[in-house]
């Protein structure tokens, strides 16, 4: 295990050109992650690189005994002013994780996209 370096950078390209690009766009290793590293084979080849991407995640709790339009309005007001405040501290994506199906329609109807693939989780 060595830090991720800039020279890696065409070498982790022609990885995800390879087996990745149809999946997702190719990492910016060198902004936005924590500690980017790489795993190598004993010749110094790299077999794997990755880190730590942090993510600006969004909880809302919401009163549903107010009327639907009310309820609307207040989530385009909260989600406008985090987004902004995601924005203003570098975040280029903002994420919920939702449970509820009729919330992740209103979330959807505001602007929210489904990600890419599943999300997983693990302790640490």
């Amino acid at each position: 295990m060595r830090a991720l370096v800039e020279t890696d950078i065409p070498i982790l390209k022609d990885i995800h050109a390879r087996f990745y690009s149809e999946q997702f766009d190719f990492p910016d290793f060198l902004h936005h992650f924590l500690h980017p590293f790489v795993i190598c084979s004993d010749n110094g080849n790299i077999i794997t690189a990755g880190g730590i991407v942090p993510i600006a995640e969004v909880i809302i709790l919401t009163d549903k005994s107010y009327s639907v339009r009310a309820r609307q309005t207040a989530l385009k007001d909260m989600l406008g002013i985090t987004r902004f405040l995601a924005a203003k501290i570098g975040y280029t994506r903002l994420h919920a994780f939702v449970q509820d199906p009729i919330w992740k329609t209103h979330l959807l109807d505001t602007g929210f996209t489904a990600s890419k693939g599943d999300c997983l989780n693990i302790g640490v």
